[in-house]
């Protein structure tokens, strides 16, 4: 009860935002910028409620493998763009490195819910560093995918912990972050369905790495 409580709250903001915007760019066709500036939000906001719903039912149910031909980096880049207007309003900067160089036979849809959710962490709890740094490739015969902020790290004590359902670090926790400790579960969970690996390490001059190895057999 206490989880569908605090997703439903969760759910309802980016709701509001989206009417509120929609409204106010109603109200004022006639300015250009301003159009613009809203229907961004919009879109933002539409993309973080697709999201969150996404996150929700993977939770309660258990993944099935949909394999078919995935242009990794392709993917990456399309996931990259989506979380820009979010990322440039805090003043993130991204840099990638996109070396994957084929496609894979691999689960696009769980792919691309596994970086959105290592993404939205960056978002919620890592905006401080002001970097996220984003790579693929292809490394004995594993699809590796890297992603790295520049944030506080997790405390070693904690990192063990951090893949569990429902678990938040306590820093985040006494900062008020958002988020219910779902994301990081819900990629792993994917991630060793598909018989690959996860791994989280603080990086030796500040911020996390988080980073996946998959089956990458040539689609």
């Amino acid at each position: 009860v206490e989880f569908v409580g605090q997703v439903s709250h969760e759910l309802k903001t980016p709701l509001t935002n989206i009417r509120m915007y929609a409204e106010m760019l109603e109200e004022q066709l006639a300015a250009e910028p301003q159009q613009r500036n809203y229907l961004g939000v919009i879109i933002n906001e539409s993309q973080r409620l697709s999201r969150l719903i996404g996150n929700v039912l993977n939770f309660s149910r258990t993944p099935t493998l949909q394999l078919r031909e995935v242009d990794v980096d392709a993917l990456v880049r399309r996931t990259l763009d989506n979380f820009l207007p979010g990322f440039s309003a805090r003043g993130i900067a991204v840099a990638s490195r996109l070396e994957a160089g084929r496609a894979v036979t691999t689960d696009h849809d769980m792919l691309e819910q596994i970086l959105n959710n290592l993404l939205s962490n960056v978002e919620k709890y890592a905006a401080e560093g002001k970097r996220v740094a984003v790579s693929t490739g292809i490394d004995g015969g594993q699809l590796a995918l890297r992603v790295r902020d520049y944030g506080p790290g997790i405390p070693a004590s904690e990192r063990r912990r951090i893949f569990e359902p429902f678990y938040r670090v306590q820093e985040s926790r006494d900062r008020g972050s958002g988020g219910h400790g779902l994301g990081l579960s819900i990629a792993a969970t994917a991630v060793r369905r598909h018989g690959g690996d996860i791994r989280a390490s603080n990086a030796p001059d500040g911020g996390l790495v988080v980073e996946i190895s998959l089956p990458s057999a040539p689609a």
